[in-house]
């Protein structure tokens, strides 16, 4: 029922934000958006929090889902009804909303690693959407290859494999951005700069990553 209840919720949502929202409803989506994540997010943390069970994987799901609305139904209320106004205002917002939700259930559930894990992924991914829609160019590529830089050097403080391996990951993605859209805008130099960083990087996080993977 709680499945349900969310999905249906949240389809009717988001449905009456894409085709009848407006801007004097803001006030009215904003509350409704707001109650309907604090709802879903209680229920699937129900049981963990009235009797101390831990809690399951269709429960983690369900928070990950309801994130998930979360984040598109921002999109919705503060871009007006369209998806394209405030939107990397709105993902950077909804990524440090993700990154205190870790946070906090570091704190105060600190037997349950997969719901920090998930949590944690959510706010990476973000934060690396974020970098790529409120910057552009050369300078997108240098943030995310100091980010890959960072979420290594964590994954081998924390002894997590994860952030090593999306490390490497985004060290990937940013060049085949650099190889499929910025070869033609980028000047030679800042070409040959990329591809020298991002290629010594990318075998030295491998090598670590392959180090670390062996020694565990």
């Amino acid at each position: 029922m709680g499945w349900l209840a969310l999905l249906i919720s949240w389809i009717l949502f988001i449905s009456w934000g894409s085709f009848k929202y407006e801007a004097k409803d803001f006030w009215t989506g904003f509350i409704l958006m707001v109650i309907l994540y604090l709802l879903f997010t209680v229920n699937a943390l129900a049981y963990r929090l009235m009797r101390s069970e831990p809690l399951t994987p269709g429960d983690i799901q369900q928070l990950i889902i309801n994130n998930v609305a979360l984040y598109v139904s921002s999109l919705i209320v503060f871009g007006y009804g369209e998806f394209g106004t405030h939107l990397a205002s709105t993902t950077g917002v909804v990524a440090a909303c993700m990154i205190l939700f870790a946070f906090l259930s570091y704190l105060f559930f600190k037997t349950e690693k997969v719901l920090q894990q998930s949590l944690a992924m959510q706010a990476v991914v973000l934060i690396a959407m974020f970098i790529g829609l409120y910057w552009n160019g050369f300078f997108v590529t240098i943030l995310w290859v100091a980010f890959s830089i960072v979420l290594f050097g964590w994954g081998i403080f924390k002894h997590r494999s994860w952030p090593r391996l999306a490390a490497i990951l985004l060290m990937i993605v940013t060049l085949g951005k650099l190889v499929i859209f910025d070869s033609s805008k980028f000047t030679p130099i800042q070409k040959i700069t990329a591809y020298l960083i991002i290629g010594v990087l990318l075998l030295i996080l491998s090598f670590f990553y392959q180090k670390k993977r062996t020694t565990m």
